[in-house]
C-alpha cells in the first residue's frame, strides 16, 4: 500500500457489472443470492490517485495488489485484493438478504483473523524511516452499515466510513547547517514503553498491546553525511496517552571526529495519538538539538506544541 497522507486520501474501485440480468417479461422475483461488490477510500478526500504519492506522507491510496480483510455480520473474514481499479475477493460473496441492512468491518493489511475483535497487525520493530517502511507497518480499519441499496455495493467512502489509520505516525526532519554541517548521522532513536510492542485489533475495544522485552525502542541505524539538503524520516508506532511513561528523542551524530548524543527526555504523552502524525523539526546549534516547528496533524489537522530545544552532549571515548 501507498502512504497517502497521514491527511488521507481516497481510493476509489471500479464497479464489477452485476451479472445477473432479467428479461422485462419474465415475471420472477428478484434473486437474493446476488454477488457483492466493494469500493474502498483512504480518508475523506477524494483524489484518485496513489496510496502514498512519492516521499509525501499527506496522500495515499491503495496501490494494485493491495489486500483488504471484510467481515460481514461477523462471519469470517473475505480477502479483496485491489486488481485493474477494481476489489475482486478471494471468492464470490453474496449479500445475505436485500432488504435488510448489514455490518461491514474492513482492515488493511489483509491476515487470517478470527474475528472482528482479534486482528493481528502489521510488526512496528524492522523499519528503516522512509515511506515505504511506513506503508509496511501501517494498519487501517474501516466499517459501515447498509443494506443491498440499489447495486449491491459496499461503499467504504466518505465521513464515517472510509478506511482511516490506527498507529501514530512521526515525522522527524533533520535541518542541514549549524553544527551539522559536514557531520555524519549515524543513528536515530524513540524510546518509551510499549512503543514498537506487539499488537492486536478489535472494533469493539481498539488496540490491545503485548510488551516484550524489545518493544520500548525504535532505532534507525543511518550512516548519513550531511549535505545542503535536510534529511527526514517517518517511524509508525503505536498510540501513547500515557505522559506518566516519557518518550525519549535522540540523535547520534560525529564531526571532527567526536561523537554526540543529543537527547530530549519527556517528549509528552498525547503527541503519539492514533491517526494522527508528529511533525519533529531538528536542527544542532553550538552543541545544543533544537526542535522546533513540531506539530501535530491528522493524518488531521491538529494542535501545534511550543519549540523544544535538546541539549547534545560529548559522547565517552
Amino acid at each position: 500500500m501507498k502512504k497517502r497522507n497521514c491527511i488521507p486520501a481516497i481510493v476509489c474501485s471500479s464497479l464489477m457489472a452485476l451479472t445477473a440480468c432479467q428479461n422485462e417479461s419474465e415475471n420472477t422475483s428478484f434473486p437474493t443470492d446476488l454477488a457483492m461488490h466493494v469500493v474502498a477510500g483512504i480518508g475523506n478526500t477524494t483524489v484518485p490517485t496513489g496510496r502514498y504519492a512519492g516521499d509525501s506522507p499527506n496522500l495515499a491510496m491503495f496501490d494494485e495488489g493491495d489486500d483488504i480483510g471484510i467481515f460481514v455480520d461477523d462471519q469470517a473474514a473475505v480477502q479483496w485484493t485491489y486488481t485493474n481499479q477494481t476489489w475482486k475477493p478471494a471468492r464470490t460473496v453474496y449479500w445475505p438478504d436485500k432488504e435488510n441492512p448489514h455490518a461491514f468491518q474492513a482492515f488493511y493489511p489483509y491476515t487470517t483473523a478470527a474475528s472482528p475483535a482479534e486482528i493481528p497487525m502489521p510488526g512496528l520493530k524492522e523499519q528503516t524511516g522512509t515511506m515505504e517502511s511506513v506503508a509496511a507497518c501501517d494498519f487501517l480499519v474501516a466499517q459501515t452499515t447498509q443494506a443491498y441499496g440499489s447495486n449491491g455495493v459496499v461503499d467504504f467512502q466518505g465521513e464515517g466510513k472510509s478506511f482511516r489509520h490506527i498507529s501514530s505516525l512521526v515525522q522527524l526532519t533533520i535541518k542541514a547547517g549549524g553544527d551539522l554541517n559536514g557531520a555524519t548521522l549515524t543513528a536515530l532513536s524513540l524510546e518509551g514503553e510499549g512503543l514498537v510492542a506487539p499488537s492486536r485489533y478489535s472494533f469493539a475495544d481498539g488496540v490491545s498491546y503485548t510488551p516484550d522485552e524489545t518493544s520500548n525502542r525504535l532505532a534507525l541505524d543511518l550512516n548519513l553525511s550531511m549535505g545542503t539538503a535536510d534529511a527526514t524520516y517517518y517511524l509508525v508506532v503505536n498510540e501513547k496517552t500515557d505522559a506518566s511513561t516519557p518518550v525519549t528523542l535522540s540523535l547520534q551524530y560525529t564531526s571532527g571526529g567526536q561523537s554526540y548524543t543529543a537527547t530530549l527526555n519527556g517528549l509528552s504523552g498525547n503527541v503519539f495519538k492514533g491517526g494522527m502524525m508528529q511533525r519533529f523539526t531538528l536542527s544542532v546549534q553550538n552543541l545544543e538539538l533544537f526542535v522546533t516547528g513540531s506539530t501535530i496533524s491528522p493524518w488531521v489537522e491538529g494542535n501545534e506544541l511550543e519549540d523544544l530545544i535538546i541539549d547534545a552532549k560529548k559522547d565517552e571515548v
